[in-house]
């Protein structure tokens, strides 16, 4: 296993463990969250997420993460199309989750994840498009040209999310890749543009955080 495998891995199994973590605090507003000293008191505190699974369930972000990825394996390339209808499979047939159903999605994303041709509005900008990047920016790392990134990672935007989301998802991809390469963090790389709080969306509030954190990544 190479190095970016190996960083890829991590940040792949990261976001698993913090959505288990942040299960039980979805949908609150960061001042409703008490401060825990340790991983183990927050486990004692919340025996359930929000959707009322026992502690260790992932929700949806980790469920479509595996769907992405499940269709780069079987396709070995990207085709948006399949990666649709990968992901469709968790809004119609419960994939990936303990009891077979479906328990938590945006009403545009299960649609435009039921349908390849559902009409996406540019003003659909949800955080969901930026949870499950690692696969996508693995993939970009490893086989899209330069000159091609930002129509890829546009392309995986469209799947699902508005043109207000370009710009975040773009950032988020090409750090990924950085991360994943090893390379020493630069923060300006990656700053959004401020002209416009259109085109931050929703995606801005998770874009920060995860912008704030990248110093603090270790290989």
């Amino acid at each position: 296993m190479d190095q970016v495998q190996a960083r890829f891995i991590k940040s792949f199994t990261g976001g698993v463990i913090g959505d288990v973590y942040g299960s039980v605090f979805e949908f609150k507003e960061a001042n409703e969250i008490p401060t825990y000293e340790s991983i183990a008191e927050i486990k004692e505190n919340h025996k359930h997420n929000v959707f009322n699974h026992e502690f260790g369930h992932f929700t949806d972000d980790t469920i479509l993460m595996l769907c992405a990825m499940e269709s780069f394996l079987e396709k070995l390339v990207f085709i948006s199309s399949h990666q649709i209808l990968s992901m469709g499979k968790y809004i119609d047939e419960g994939k990936w989750t303990r009891d077979g159903k479906c328990f938590d999605i945006g009403f545009a994303t299960s649609n435009a994840y039921r349908y390849v041709d559902y009409p996406i509005s540019p003003n659909t900008g949800g955080n969901g498009i930026l949870m499950k990047m690692a696969p996508y920016a693995y993939y970009s790392l490893k086989r899209v040209l330069e000159e091609q990134k930002d129509a890829y990672y546009k392309s995986i935007v469209a799947m699902s999310h508005g043109s207000i989301a370009y710009e975040s998802a773009i950032a988020m991809g090409r750090m990924l890749e950085d991360i994943y390469s090893g390379k020493k963090a630069d923060v300006s790389n990656y700053t959004i543009s401020d002209t416009s709080k259109d085109a931050l969306g929703f995606c801005n509030g998770s874009w920060n955080l995860a912008l704030h954190y990248y110093n603090l990544i270790k290989d």
